[in-house]
C-alpha cells in the first residue's frame, strides 16, 4: 500500500481497486500453496494427529490472508471495461490451467507404478486437489496482473 501510494504521488500512476486485489489474492494464495506443496513433500502429517494436528500453521496463514485484505481493501471496488477483460483472461489462464493439471493428474492416476500409487491415499489425493485448485487461481491472477502490465505499457501511438 505504500509502495502504492508512492508511486501514485511520483508519477500520478497507480494500480486501481482490481489490480491491487489480484496482487494482494496472488502473494496470499502463493503463501498458503507454497506452504501446502512444502508440507506434502516433506511428509509432514497435516491431518492426522501425530504432526500438526488439523493443520494449525496453514489455517492461520488462510487466516492471516482473509484478515489482511480486511485491513488493504479499497473502500470502493469500481469496475472498467479493462478490469473486465482482465477477469476474462485470467479466468481463461485458471481454466486451461486447472485442466492441464487434471489430466497431468489424471495420467499420473492411470499409469504410474504401484509404489506411486501406494503413497496417494484419499487424504493425499484430497490435499493434491486442494493443491490443484490453488495453482488455477495463482494462474488466474498472474494472468490479469501480465495484462494489467500489459496494459499500462505506452503503446505504438503514445509516442
Amino acid at each position: 500500500r505504500r509502495r502504492w501510494r508512492q508511486r501514485r504521488l511520483a508519477t500520478g500512476d497507480d494500480p486501481g481497486a482490481r489490480e491491487r486485489q489480484s496482487w494482494h489474492a496472488m502473494a496470499g494464495t502463493g503463501v498458503v500453496c507454497g506452504h501446502l506443496i512444502a508440507s506434502l513433500a516433506s511428509g509432514l502429517d497435516l491431518h492426522l494427529g501425530s504432526g500438526n494436528t488439523l493443520a494449525v500453521d496453514n489455517w492461520t496463514l488462510i487466516a492471516g490472508v482473509g484478515l489482511a485484505w480486511l485491513a488493504l481493501r479499497p473502500r470502493q471496488m469500481d469496475r472498467d471495461e479493462r478490469d473486465r477483460e482482465m477477469a476474462n483472461r485470467g479466468a481463461r489462464a485458471g481454466f486451461a490451467a486447472m485442466t492441464g493439471l487434471l489430466i497431468a493428474l489424471l495420467l499420473t492416476l492411470g499409469f504410474a507404478p504401484p509404489p506411486v500409487l501406494d503413497q496417494l491415499d484419499p487424504f493425499m489425493l484430497g490435499n493434491v486437489l486442494v493443491v490443484v485448485i490453488l495453482l488455477a487461481f495463482l494462474a488466474r491472477y498472474a494472468a490479469q496482473l501480465v495484462g494489467y502490465w500489459q496494459s499500462s505499457r505506452p503503446g505504438p501511438d503514445d509516442g
